[in-house]
């Protein structure tokens, strides 16, 4: 029995608080929840093509930590977790596009939806961007710059060299 001290963690409440492997456990969760619908795509000969996945639960989660060394270990704990343990498959391409974390909040502040946790915290998002970038080092994923002559590229170019990837990818 707990004490009446004892409070139930909010944890969506701020998320850029709360313990990196206890927050984890519930986007993994999700993904695992959602696997048979992947697999089924997957075993039926589809392309499946997933926003953020795994490496985004690294990212943001590994941005909470300090050195080099914790964010890897909490990637290499998350890639254990995840790949091995609730059994998701590893994808056969990654792409990064890099926003940079100044941008990135540009953008958010001109959008009409409200922005999340994350997005609210500029240097969160610089920390979470750091991370990604070692993730994409760390995975060799192929990174398409999203900025270009200090000016953020337009949707359409940033999607030309992303369809490009792809299809030589394919081939």
């Amino acid at each position: 029995i707990l004490g009446k001290d004892y409070e139930c963690a909010s944890f969506f409440s701020n998320v850029t608080e709360v313990d990196s492997k206890v927050i984890s456990l519930y986007y993994a969760a999700d993904r695992r929840y959602n696997i048979a619908k992947i697999k089924n795509a997957i075993n039926n000969g589809k392309i499946v093509i997933l926003d953020r996945y795994v490496y985004s639960n690294m990212a943001f989660q590994g941005a909470k930590l300090n050195t080099e060394k914790e964010k890897i270990e909490m990637i290499k704990w998350l890639e254990k977790l995840e790949f091995d343990f609730l059994d998701l498959p590893r994808s056969d391409l990654n792409i990064f596009l890099h926003m940079p974390a100044v941008a990135s909040i540009s953008l958010v502040q001109k959008r009409e939806e409200m922005a999340d946790e994350h997005e609210k915290n500029a240097e969160y998002l610089k920390k979470a961007e750091n991370t990604y970038m070692l993730i994409a080092s760390e995975y060799n994923f192929k990174t398409i710059e999203c900025m270009k002559n200090d000016r953020i590229r337009t949707i359409e170019d940033i999607n030309e060299e992303l369809y490009n990837l792809v299809v030589e990818y394919l081939k």
